[in-house]
């Protein structure tokens, strides 16, 4: 595990909000490319990102769509 040293900068929407930026080849090398998703957990002082595991995302979201699809044929009775 490295350690990687970020400044804080800010972007102005109705006053200064707090931005970080992270970039750099290293992401892909540890296995974050384009297009996942990422969970953040926060703490005081402390950030943690999670990748999402895609089939784990994808399975989510079919039960979500099979829910809806059950609440509505129920309302419909």
């Amino acid at each position: 595990m490295k350690k990687k040293i970020y400044t804080v900068g800010a972007l102005c929407q109705n006053g200064f909000v707090p931005t970080i930026r992270i970039t750099g080849k290293w992401l892909k090398k540890i296995g974050i490319d384009k297009g996942d998703k990422l969970s953040l957990i926060e703490s005081q002082n402390m950030i943690i990102l999670v990748k999402e595991n895609r089939k784990e995302i994808e399975r989510n979201n079919e039960i979500k769509h099979l829910e809806l699809r059950l609440k509505e044929l129920k309302d419909n009775k």
